[in-house]
């Protein structure tokens, strides 16, 4: 009866790690795809800097989740590798759209 529930908790894990990742992959599109006019359209170099936030935010809580299950080896650690990229990701675009778009007056 235990393995049945263990296998039935990793599943429901798994899917919600999967869900997590479409929608942090659907907001990693909008963050890396949408190009800025230039330094003044602050419209979409907002929603590139949430994008950026929301991809951070969502790629720790998505490692936080996946850490346990593959130190204890139930995951193999290729789970790993989403959330680590969609860190890389954010923090690296967020940074490019500091430095090539600095806020005016500063």
């Amino acid at each position: 009866m235990t393995d049945i529930l263990k296998r039935e908790v990793l599943t429901l894990r798994g899917l919600s790690l999967l869900a997590l990742h479409a929608a942090t992959g659907f907001v990693a599109y909008g963050a890396l795809a949408i190009p800025p006019d230039g330094p003044w359209d602050e419209d979409n170099l907002t929603g590139i800097e949430t994008g950026c936030a929301l991809m951070i935010v969502s790629g720790a809580l998505a490692l936080a989740f996946t850490a346990a299950p593959v130190l204890r080896a139930r995951f193999r650690p290729w789970w790993l590798a989403p959330p680590l990229l969609y860190l890389a990701l954010g923090a690296g675009r967020w940074a490019y759209i500091q430095h090539v778009y600095p806020v005016a007056g500063t």
